[in-house]
């Protein structure tokens, strides 16, 4: 939004302001985003300067790419690893917004190469088919189940599913064991920390009336 000052005279346009966003879009001209869609562009940045010789432009939110509505995300900032360090973080996000790619950079041939890097990255995963961890297992169905399907069938076959990434862990799944009071079956925590959380699908299977009473 173009900043307006009140005068006496009218309302006249700030014209540093204007200038501020031609600067960023002339400077934005030297990258490529591909498919993306830039939600935030703050890069008030002169190529032919060190970072460090223009330290008061540098923010820790100076762009931000959306890909495929948030599923991947360029992030680009200052975010300072030690004092002194006028470096720009170059970063892709994921769904989650868990960090999938990470760089750091000194120079402004450094970032260019760098965010090319990044949208060849994203493009070529945008191409690739949802994944989705899933671990299955066929067991006999009892004669007493009250499924038609599993008695017709012969068998149950039960899927174990992630619904979102939660990195988990052999120290998680222990910690659950301590708060829980119970010693897991190892076989049940290797598809824990194979499908990186999740649950079974059914989760539920019906009884017949023996078994509700036993």
């Amino acid at each position: 939004m173009i900043s307006k000052r009140q005068t006496g005279l009218g309302t006249r346009v700030d014209r540093s302001v204007v200038n501020q966003i031609e600067g960023v879009n002339r400077l934005l001209h030297h990258f490529d985003f591909g498919q993306g869609k830039v939600v935030l562009g703050s890069l008030f940045l002169d190529p032919d300067l060190s970072f460090a010789d223009q330290e008061l432009r540098l923010s820790e939110d100076m762009l931000i790419v959306q890909y495929q509505h948030g599923k991947y995300v360029l992030d680009v900032g200052h975010v300072p690893q030690y004092e002194g360090d006028y470096r720009l973080r170059v970063m892709i996000l994921g769904r989650y917004r868990e960090p999938l790619r990470m760089w750091f950079v000194a120079t402004f041939e450094e970032l260019r190469r760098k965010i090319d890097e990044a949208v060849r990255l994203i493009h070529g995963w945008m191409e690739r088919p949802e994944e989705i961890r899933v671990y299955s297992q066929v067991f006999p169905a009892p004669d007493s189940s009250a499924s038609k399907a599993d008695r017709l069938l012969g068998n149950i076959e039960i899927a174990w599913e992630a619904f979102q990434p939660r990195n988990a862990t052999s120290e998680m799944v222990e910690k659950v064991e301590t708060e829980w009071g119970v010693r897991l079956p190892d076989r049940l925590k290797e598809v824990i920390q194979h499908c990186d959380g999740g649950g079974p699908i059914p989760s539920a299977f019906p009884m017949d009336e023996r078994e509700r009473e036993s």
